[in-house]
């Protein structure tokens, strides 16, 4: 059986959606039964990013699988330049699945498009799709005021987000609120959640403790990831750099749409105790992890946060360090009832961040949190949802 995966992203690329990418093609490669399953990997050339772009030759063929690397025009992780690269990638993708034989689809989606291509596949090709949802498009385009230009076409993507979720035979989340989003619009749909996980280069560290002979003038805070308008770091982080601007230092390891505000800012108000780092491998991100004193994250306080789950937090958990979360909803409730020595505050407030702030400062310490690293192994999570593909793949290769 021949299994075709779509992923916009996929390494060396950088992002949740990549690994999560990575992981299950490694994974159905790796379990014996599925020997019998060729995968063909359709992805882009490295792109997320405009500041890590490690050049792939097109086609890289292993053992086990084919990926296929599509390339596109640069973009700065705007919404029109994004949309312009995706139409190349889908351009292609098309091409390809014209020429080659395929069985079932797997396409794992972030933004929407992904999973409507791997829809429209299926409707054209008459092959059955197993869709991932790492996030509910018109959530967004709804509910983020600086996305409001975006708003006059939320009929369309409606209607492009109904047909693609009513269209897979099999839906996995990683969220549990996506379930009830998801039931509106397709009643029918089949749906399971496989949250996102840690991987094993995090968990294989021995210890995230300071280094012994690393003296530090100020707590450090870290911040890795995505630096969108969604994260809201511009609104925040110039504000509590300057309120704790003798106690504190701020490392941003990122990039992303809103990198250039936040740059802005520290320059107008000439900040010197925020640094802004380009994206690194996850071997320098290690080392990261380990010189700091805590590690941050922040959502922006609009309701399309209030189901999200940010991939992040696993990551994060694995180091032990105390965590300091701007955030509400589903991704405050989990981190009270998984992660000891997470510390939340509403989003944007400062006061509640101070408090948590200066109880960190004043007894500085790890947290042993091996149950949350073995309870969300990237490892297992993936192994699950794995079997659950291998399943609804027999169950389709019976029918044939």
């Amino acid at each position: 059986m021949k299994i075709l995966i779509l992923s916009f992203y996929y390494p060396p690329d950088l992002g949740a959606g990549s690994f999560r990418a990575q992981s299950i093609v490694e994974t159905l490669s790796a379990v014996k039964k599925n020997k019998k399953f060729e995968i063909q990997v359709l992805t882009t050339q490295p792109n997320r990013y405009a500041s890590y772009k490690p050049k792939l030759g097109k086609y890289q063929k292993t053992k086990d699988n084919s990926i296929f690397r599509m390339n596109i025009p640069k973009h700065s992780s705007g919404m029109f330049d994004q949309a312009i690269s995706f139409f190349y990638y889908a351009l292609q993708v098309n091409k390809f699945c014209k020429k080659n034989e395929f069985d079932l689809i797997f396409a794992t989606s972030s933004r929407l498009m992904t999973g409507f291509l791997g829809a429209y596949l299926s409707r054209v090709h008459k092959k059955k799709l197993y869709l991932d949802i790492r996030d509910i498009f018109t959530d967004s385009t709804t509910n983020i005021p600086s996305k409001k230009y975006i708003q006059i076409f939320n009929p369309i993507f409606r209607i492009i987000e109904s047909f693609t979720f009513n269209e897979a035979s099999r839906i996995s989340v990683v969220s549990q609120r996506f379930i009830k989003k998801i039931k509106i619009i397709a009643p029918k749909s089949k749906i399971k959640v496989f949250t996102n996980g840690i991987d094993e280069d995090f968990l294989r560290v021995k210890t995230y403790n300071l280094p012994k002979n690393l003296k530090k003038s100020r707590f450090e805070i870290l911040y890795a990831g995505n630096i969108g308008i969604g994260q809201g770091l511009h609104t925040i982080l110039p504000k509590i750099s300057k309120k704790f601007r003798t106690k504190i230092k701020i490392t941003v390891v990122g990039d992303g749409s809103a990198k250039k505000m936040l740059i802005k800012r520290i320059k107008d108000e000439n900040i010197k105790n925020i640094k802004i780092l380009n994206p690194v491998n996850r071997q320098k991100l290690i080392e990261y992890y380990k010189n700091a004193n805590a590690l941050f994250i922040h959502l922006s306080d609009y309701d399309a946060h209030l189901r999200v789950l940010p991939s992040k937090l696993f990551e994060y958990g694995a180091t032990g360090k105390p965590i300091i979360a701007g955030v509400k909803g589903y991704a405050k409730e989990f981190l009270k009832k998984e992660l000891v020595g997470a510390f939340t505050f509403n989003p944007g407030n400062i006061i509640e961040f101070e408090k948590i702030l200066k109880e960190q400062i004043k007894k500085p310490k790890t947290y042993n949190r091996k149950s949350f690293c073995k309870k969300f192994s990237r490892k297992i999570i993936i192994n699950e949802l794995c079997n659950d593909i291998n399943k609804f793949a027999k169950a389709e290769d019976d029918q044939v």
